[in-house]
């Protein structure tokens, strides 16, 4: 029996976590001891970079087209966009976290034009109404919308804009 190699590779489960709650904010840990001398440090020194400017995008606008709700609509994008690494997933989560709305993460999930999951034996798409519209953060010009699509029939849409928050500083 190999009884060392066990508590050897071990990681503790908090040591997980904080790896974890670092890589939603986007912050990568390459090694986990640098979160307890992290955790030593008296005062900590950052390079200001554009990136620190940058202004996160919020839900500025549900609008519904069918007998599904404003929550539900939120709720569906959420669940769409759960595993993209995009702003306006981290939007939606947000708005949903806001508003109380539970959303989960979709066991099943097509990517082709935009993003498709089946939930309760329906097919729901999200997708860009407008690529042209999205802009840079530099110029501070409204995202895509995203359209919601439910077993073929436009369901609603939802709109973005820019905030004033700027989530880099958020997680720093």
């Amino acid at each position: 029996p190999d009884y060392a190699t066990g508590p050897g590779v071990a990681v503790p489960l908090e040591t997980l976590a904080s790896v974890f709650a670092c890589a939603q904010q986007g912050i990568v840990v390459r090694e986990t001891e640098a979160l307890d001398r992290l955790a030593e440090a008296d005062l900590i020194l950052l390079d200001c970079r554009a990136a620190l400017d940058r202004s996160a995008i919020e839900v500025a606008k549900v609008s519904c087209l069918s007998s599904l709700t404003e929550q539900e609509l939120l709720r569906l994008a959420a669940t769409a966009l759960a595993r993209i690494d995009d702003d306006r997933a981290q939007a939606l989560t947000e708005a949903c976290r806001r508003r109380g709305i539970e959303w989960s993460v979709a066991a099943q999930l097509d990517v082709g034009p935009g993003i498709t999951i089946y939930e309760n034996g329906k097919r729901v798409s999200v997708v860009e109404e407008d690529r042209s519209a999205i802009r840079t953060a530099v110029n501070r010009e409204p995202t895509a919308s995203l359209t919601i699509v439910v077993d073929g029939v436009v369901a609603g849409g939802i709109a973005f804009k820019r905030t004033t928050q700027r989530p880099d500083r958020t997680a720093i």
